[in-house]
């Protein structure tokens, strides 16, 4: 499977007929990054156990074009999935640059994470794996008890910034985009602003997304309060 497709989307039913849409956002030689289009979080997971996945039935394959109305505006387009590869796929470099070090280590088995045993390790492990720029010991004793701590699970090796940023907002991104919405039709026709009368047309509006978004098999999305809107209005 071509998982550098941008338009490839997977999607995996779940019960009471449930479903999650995901894209691919980073890849490794053996991992791939997923984003849940819906809420934004992201999940690890190898190549081989997606495409056990995909052979069992529990993902399926659509492409963007594919998806629900309501999810369209939330998906990232092309240009964005390109730069968010990008900068995912770099940390996936990563993890497997350190993992090479680490791995090696452990089968041959050196005795202490000293700099005199780990020092010419080095040296000879980054002309094995063609790397300009090896670690020095202190930092590879570092990735080793990460390693080793995590139950050597190998995507614990990953940048700490690998998947950094703000994946938890406090309000959904679709939730936002209707809110936006909203606020700018009402600065265009009134002033001042009437912050219930918005706040009833939001919900309203909200009422009809949800059932939208049921029909296609997603989750109701959860409205912000009052005082949500009038914070967002003036910030």
């Amino acid at each position: 499977m071509n998982f550098q497709d941008p338009d490839l989307v997977l999607v995996k039913i779940m019960v009471g007929e449930k479903k999650a849409f995901f894209q691919v956002i980073g890849h490794g030689h053996e991992d791939i990054a997923l984003q849940d289009i819906d809420n934004k979080s992201i999940f690890s997971f190898t190549k081989k156990d997606v495409e056990i996945l995909l052979e069992k039935g529990k993902l399926k394959v659509m492409t963007r074009n594919e998806l629900p109305q309501c999810l369209v505006g939330v998906s990232l387009d092309k240009h964005k999935i390109i730069a968010k590869k990008s900068t995912t796929t770099q940390a996936f470099e990563q993890l497997e640059r350190r993992y090479s070090y680490v791995k090696g280590v452990i089968d041959e088995r050196i005795p202490a994470f000293t700099a005199k045993q780990l020092e010419p390790y080095i040296e000879k492990r980054s002309l094995e794996i063609m790397d300009d720029r090896p670690p020095n010991w202190r930092t590879l004793t570092r990735w080793i008890k990460l390693y080793l701590e995590n139950g050597c699970e190998k995507k614990s090796l990953l940048p700490r910034h690998a998947f950094s940023g703000n994946y938890n907002s406090k309000i959904n991104l679709k939730v936002g985009e209707l809110l936006d919405s909203i606020l700018n039709e009402y600065l265009d026709k009134q002033s001042p602003m009437n912050y219930n009368s918005a706040y009833n047309d939001f919900l309203e509006r909200l009422e009809c997304l949800n059932n939208n978004r049921e029909e296609h098999g997603l989750g109701r999305l959860q409205a912000c309060s009052y005082n949500s809107l009038r914070k967002r209005f003036k910030r």
